[in-house]
């Protein structure tokens, strides 16, 4: 294992089991089932160890997470583009029942999407606030593709048939 890194965000769980009075085992469980046994003889050491990776392992911020490192990079070291959805829904045809929104800025409404959502432009915040708080929790119809000649659009939630009917939007939906 030299030689490894492992992010804070991976770390999943940390125990302590002392062996002795100067020796103690620690034990990292991390997200992605690798596990890491660390046998230290030092007792005061150890519980400092264990109290950093404690302190490590819990995330604080949303931008703090695995997804979120190295976002800030526009181009990837192939010289490949994020994807920009504006520019994708631009090139799709997207018609004017369909904006988008910064009704999840900051991820206070639905932590499962991103910031920018292309959404019903007849949805009413009291109905997208009403969705997320539905008991599966983030059933927004967020927008993925937009298929021009008919109109019918494609949704990355599910249950979004029953809210594009509240708020009479006329998209097929599949």
């Amino acid at each position: 294992m030299s030689g490894e890194i492992i992010s804070n965000g991976l770390i999943g769980s940390v125990e302590l089991e002392p062996l002795s009075a100067a020796d103690c085992f620690l034990i990292i469980r991390c997200k992605h089932f690798q596990v890491i046994n660390l046998f230290i003889s030092r007792d005061g050491i150890c519980q400092d160890l264990y109290e950093t990776l404690l302190r490590c392992s819990k995330t604080v911020n949303v931008c703090e997470l695995v997804a979120f490192e190295n976002r800030d990079v526009a181009e990837d070291a192939r010289g490949r583009s994020r994807l920009d959805w504006a520019v994708e829904f631009t090139r799709q045809g997207v018609d004017s029942e369909w904006g988008e929104n910064d009704f999840n800025k900051v991820y206070c409404s639905c932590d499962t999407c991103p910031e920018r959502l292309w959404l019903p432009v007849a949805a009413s915040t009291t109905t997208l606030m009403g969705s997320c708080r539905f008991p599966s929790r983030g059933r927004l119809p967020v927008l993925t593709y937009f298929y021009t000649p008919n109109g019918a659009a494609i949704c990355r939630r599910s249950a979004v048939h029953s809210l594009l009917q509240l708020v009479h939007v006329t998209p097929q939906v599949r």
